[in-house]
This record gives structure tokens, sequence and C-alpha cells, in this order.
């Protein structure tokens, strides 16, 4: 409803491209160490289309943008949102992984093997799998 009410509503091909854009754009401000730059296209990202915020998605880049800045308590926050509201997609294990971390590094460790257990259950096969399976089983 939101985006429905701007003045210039954007056309349905046109956000698809930028939404899927956005994550790019993200993952290269990463891989410079520009984790400033990288949250504003986060917060472009969440004022341009509010209704993205619903699949999880600002919440795991959010997320994971405090982790690499060292702030896990506020990464524990929107990781735990974005996990909570998008069970299946394509950044679930990555953030369950590093919400387990945050929440180690918080001084929860129960909680942090909760949540790798629960990246365990949820049956994926890749690299944050196997280090949560790592951690649990030495």
């Amino acid at each position: 409803k939101a985006e429905a009410l701007a003045a210039r509503p954007v056309a349905a091909q046109v956000r698809a491209a930028q939404i899927g854009a956005y994550p790019n754009l993200i993952a290269e401000f990463i891989d410079s160490d520009d984790y400033g730059a990288a949250l504003d296209v986060v917060d472009r990202w969440e004022r341009a289309f509010p209704t993205e915020k619903l699949a999880g998605q600002t919440f795991f880049w959010r997320g994971k943008l405090l982790v690499l800045r060292d702030q896990p308590d506020q990464a524990a926050r929107y990781l735990a949102r974005a996990v909570g509201l998008a069970p299946g997609a394509v950044f679930e294990s990555e953030a369950r992984w590093l919400l387990a971390q945050s929440l180690k590094k918080l001084g929860r460790p129960d909680d942090a093997r909760r949540e790798l257990a629960k990246l365990i259950a949820a049956g994926f096969s890749d690299e944050f799998a196997e280090r949560a399976k790592k951690e649990l089983y030495p």
C-alpha cells in the first residue's frame, strides 16, 4: 500500500531489476570494506520499497553489516527478524550462522547453540551448515 501511494509508482519490471541489484551493490561495498556505504544502500532499499522489509532480506543485510562492524547486539536483533520472516530464504543459512555468532559474542552460548541446531535441522547443506556441525559436534 505504501508503494502504491507513492507519487510515482515503480513499474513491476523496474522494481524487480532494482531489488535484484541491491544485494550485488551491497556485496561490492562489503568487498571493499565500505560498510557505511553498504548500510546507505540498505536504507535506500527500505525507503524505495518498504514492503521488502516483510521478506526479511533487508533485515539480513543490515544484520550482516552490523556483524561486520562488530555490533553484535544490534546485529542479533536484525538477524532474528530476518530468519523469523523468511524461513527457507536463500539467505537463511547465513543469517542463522551470523545470528549464532552474535549471540555467542553477547554471552548467550545456549541461545547460540539453539540457533546452530535450527540451522542444521533446516536441512541446509552449505558452508554455514558445515560450520554449525563442526561447532556443535567437534
